[in-house]
């Protein structure tokens, strides 16, 4: 090294080495990622969220619906018998046939044994009757709430020829 600078110890030239260090930029350091926001949490994150949803979803179906509907069925069953009646002797219920010995009125003590002022179960005339007067009655209740679209409907069916 001495020869490359041309060093002369006659001229009173000294050479001393030392070391230094270079001059070295700070790096910042990355700021530590909270862990929610971290890559790797992330995707284990969608990979299970799946297999978590799912019991999750079968807990409230089971607690929100069928519990409750599973308690209402519990009360109604517990409520006890539905019929507290006891019959002591023989009852002729009353039949059509029945019905057209006994007439209706107060209890009478006879051959049928029965009353005839119990109703007879509904047959299917007397059903599809009750059943065309609670669509009259719809329609009535239609036609006050809104006679504008009734009047319209009524136009219609008269204005068709040959209906």
């Amino acid at each position: 090294m001495r020869e490359a600078i041309g060093f002369n110890a006659t001229r009173g030239d000294s050479l001393s080495v030392s070391d230094a260090p270079f001059r070295v930029a700070a790096v910042p350091v990355p700021e530590e990622l909270p862990l929610w926001r971290q890559p790797e949490v992330q995707s284990l994150a969608r990979g299970l969220a799946p297999w978590l949803a799912l019991p999750l979803v079968a807990l409230v179906v089971v607690f929100g619906v069928l519990r409750p509907t599973l308690r209402g069925v519990r009360k109604k069953a517990a409520t006890g018998p539905l019929v507290d009646a006891r019959v002591d002797g023989p009852v002729d219920l009353p039949t059509p046939v029945n019905m057209a010995r006994t007439p209706v009125g107060p209890p009478q003590d006879g051959p049928t044994g029965g009353t005839g002022d119990v109703p007879l179960l509904p047959t299917a005339e007397a059903a599809a009757q009750q059943a065309r007067a609670r669509k009259l009655e719809g329609i009535r209740e239609l036609a006050r709430q809104n006679p504008a679209t009734v009047a319209n409907v009524v136009r219609n069916w008269v204005s068709q020829p040959g209906s």
